[in-house]
């Protein structure tokens, strides 16, 4: 949920509320998702899932957003820059629970998101991340 908080750097507060050697695993919106998963107040737009609108410069996008979006490098500073130490970050697929069942979901979930996670930013709707605190 930091994706809503107003600013990264409420991301201490978790880092100090952890003790030494503590983990902390958060998943955020990733940018290069085809679709804008928080929605955005666009003018003009009633639907506010517009495709591609998160590939927008990021000072545009936030001024529109109901949301922040990252990339695996913002994540990964925010994270340092709250003291942690990024152990992993994964790009997790969509669970496409939107699709109605039936034949396009089955062969959406067979053969283009047929496991957890992916490689390609644009077939992945969050970033995971696992971190620890380190040493005071």
């Amino acid at each position: 949920m930091i994706e809503h908080l107003t600013s990264d750097t409420y991301v201490r507060n978790y880092y100090n509320a952890l003790k030494t050697g503590g983990l902390a695993a958060i998943s955020v919106p990733n940018k290069w998702w085809i679709f804008e998963t928080h929605g955005a107040r666009l003018p003009l737009l009633p639907w506010n899932r517009v495709p591609f609108f998160s590939w927008l410069p990021r000072f545009i996008h936030e001024r529109f957003a109901n949301a922040r979006i990252y990339t695996k490098s913002r994540i990964r500073n925010v994270m340092e820059a709250a003291g942690f130490e990024v152990l992993s970050i994964q790009y997790i697929t969509a669970p496409m629970d939107v699709l109605k069942d039936g034949w396009l979901k089955r062969f959406v979930l067979k053969y283009i998101f047929n496991t957890e996670t992916t490689r390609i930013p644009f077939l992945s709707t969050s970033i995971f991340v696992v971190a620890r605190k380190n040493n005071d």
